[in-house]
C-alpha cells in the first residue's frame, strides 16, 4: 500500500501525518510518534490543527502511571484519564513543556509522582487489541505505530479544526495536507493492514446444545473447548472457522446468554455464515479476528433477533473491508 509506505516514512522521520477517522467521528487528527516528539512538532500541530493535544497509551502504561479512566464521556469518548504535566513543567502550556510531558510518558521507568494533575496533556487509553477491539482513531494510531519497527506504540494527536474553530470539510483537510506536505491515512486503511492478525485461536468439539439459535433463525455450533486458556470477555466476535479442511466466516457469541436466563456457564456458540451442514462431533479451529460488542440483556426475543441480524451485517462488512475473498 503506497499510502502506508509514505505515512510510515514520515513518522519514522519524526514528522507528523494526518489520521482520518472515517468510521466513527469523521474527524481528522495530526498524529506523531511519542518517542520522537519535539517542541517544534507540538507547536506546528497546535498552530495548524488548533485542537487539544492528546497522548495515546495502553492499559499497562495507564496503570503504571496510576491514570484511571474518568467517568462519563469527554468529546464523545469514554477513554479519557485526568490530564497531566511533567514535574519539570512550569505552566505546562508551552509546546516544549508539552513535548517533555509526552516524552516522559514513554520512559520505562516513569512513575505516577513524575506528573502533576491536572495538566495540559490529555491521555487516552486504547483497547488492548487496538483496532481488533474497537475501530477508533486512538486504536488506529496505536496499530499504525505498532506496524513501525522499534516503536513504543505510544502516539500523540491533535484535532484538526478549520480557521473558524469548527469541523473542517474534507477539502479543507486535503488543502492542509497539500499546503504542509503532510500525508494522510484513514482508519479503515489501517484496519485493512491487520487481515493476518487475530485476537486468539482455539479448537473445540461441536456438541449438542439447546438448539435455541436454530429456533431464533440463526443455527449455531456449540463448542466444547479443548483448552481452558481462552480469556475472552463476554460478547460478540467476528471469526474464521476451519471445518473439514474448508474455511468459513462466522459470528461468535461467548458468555452466559442473559436474555434467555437459562445458562450460568460460559458458552461459545458460532453462527457460521452461508453454512448448512451436520457437524456434531466435528472439531472446529476458530480464529477470533475482531470484537463487535459486549454481551447484553434484551427485553424481548424480537430485540435479540434484530441485534443478531445487525451483528451479522457488521461482521460481513468488516471482513469485506479487509478485502477478504468469500470462502467456503
Amino acid at each position: 500500500m503506497d499510502n502506508f509506505i509514505e505515512v510510515s516514512e514520515q513518522l519514522k522521520k519524526g514528522s507528523l501525518v494526518i489520521l482520518i477517522d472515517d468510521v466513527e467521528t469523521h474527524l481528522s487528527y495530526l498524529m506523531g510518534l511519542a518517542e520522537t516528539v519535539t517542541g517544534e512538532q507540538i507547536n506546528l500541530m497546535t498552530k495548524i490543527g488548533k485542537g487539544l493535544v492528546y497522548v495515546c497509551i495502553n492499559n499497562r502504561k495507564a496503570k503504571q502511571l496510576n491514570l484511571p479512566l474518568m467517568t462519563g464521556k469527554i468529546n464523545g469518548s469514554k477513554n479519557f484519564t485526568v490530564s497531566i504535566d511533567h514535574n519539570t513543567s512550569t505552566t505546562g502550556i508551552s509546546a516544549f513543556e508539552r513535548a517533555d510531558t509526552i516524552k516522559a510518558i514513554t520512559e520505562k521507568g516513569s512513575k505516577p509522582d513524575d506528573f502533576k494533575r491536572p495538566g495540559h496533556i490529555f491521555p487516552l487509553v486504547y483497547s488492548d487489541n487496538r483496532l481488533l477491539d474497537h475501530m477508533g482513531v486512538v486504536e488506529a494510531s496505536a496499530d499504525l505505530a505498532k506496524k513501525l519497527s522499534n516503536s513504543s506504540e505510544t502516539t500523540y494527536l491533535c484535532e484538526i479544526l478549520n480557521k473558524d474553530g469548527g469541523l473542517p470539510t474534507n477539502k479543507e483537510v486535503l488543502d492542509l495536507s497539500h499546503e504542509y506536505g503532510i500525508p494522510s491515512i484513514k482508519v479503515t486503511e489501517i484496519f485493512k493492514l491487520l487481515y493476518n492478525e487475530s485476537i486468539c485461536t482455539f479448537d473445540g468439539h461441536v456438541v449438542h446444545g439447546q438448539k435455541l439459535g436454530r429456533k431464533l433463525g440463526f443455527p449455531t455450533a456449540n463448542l466444547d473447548l479443548h483448552t481452558s486458556n481462552v480469556h475472552l470477555k463476554n460478547g460478540v466476535y467476528g471469526v474464521k472457522v476451519k471445518c473439514r479442511g474448508e474455511s468459513y466466516f462466522g459470528v461468535m457469541n461467548t458468555g452466559v446468554k442473559p436474555t434467555l436466563k437459562n445458562n450460568m456457564n460460559k458458552s461459545y456458540e458460532i453462527h457460521i455464515l452461508d453454512f448448512n451442514h451436520y457437524i456434531y462431533g466435528e472439531v472446529l479451529n476458530v480464529e477470533v479476528k475482531f470484537f463487535i460488542r459486549e454481551e447484553k440483556k434484551f427485553d424481548s426475543l424480537n430485540q435479540l433477533i434484530q441485534q443478531i441480524d445487525k451483528d451479522i451485517k457488521k461482521v460481513q462488512t468488516k471482513f469485506e473491508l479487509q478485502k477478504e475473498v468469500k470462502i467456503g
